[in-house]
């Protein structure tokens, strides 16, 4: 059966590496060296560092902190003008492919405007054509309504059979 590592004998052993600028070393390697289980040595690990944290103020120097500031601002400033310069060619390419739009539909409004021109054009011609022969066949046409009304008429009624009967008499 192991025998208890004491937090004394825990401390005793790791502040020498600590100063050393080694660092607290791995549970394994202090339950090797003092004994004991690895789950009292965990515990003692965590005392010890929670001692340590509680008497410490965690603070940057001021002139790391003015330094990371600075750098901050840099990379802020930065940013802002990438973001301004994406806005900006955004914009131009957005007016370049409205222009584009705008010429293409004026494009097709000619070219329907066209199309009907043409269409009107065609229709005026037809309209023409159907005057000129309407005005070709009307004497025509009036010789003919005369020539009917002219013509006997023959009766479209069907003349009765005559029955011949013998003289009886």
């Amino acid at each position: 059966m192991r025998e208890g590592v004491t937090y004394e004998q825990f401390v005793a052993y790791i502040e020498p590496m600590i100063a050393g600028g080694g660092g607290i070393p791995p549970i394994r390697k202090i339950v090797a060296a003092l004994g004991g289980s690895a789950t009292t040595v965990s515990r003692h690990r965590k005392r010890y560092l929670d001692a340590r944290s509680e008497g410490q103020e965690t603070r940057v120097p001021d002139d790391i902190a003015a330094g990371i500031e600075a750098a901050a601002r840099r990379l802020a400033g930065s940013l802002w003008e990438q973001a301004q310069e994406k806005i900006v060619a955004h914009d131009l390419a957005l007016a370049e492919r409205e222009a584009e739009i705008e010429a293409e539909a004026d494009r097709r409004v000619a070219a329907a405007e066209a199309a009907l021109a043409e269409v009107r054009s065609a229709l005026a011609h037809e309209r023409r054509v159907a005057t000129a022969r309407a005005t070709l066949r009307a004497p025509r046409q009036a010789h003919r309504t005369i020539a009917e009304i002219e013509k006997p008429r023959r009766s479209t009624r069907r003349p009765k059979p005559r029955v011949w009967r013998k003289n009886v008499a």
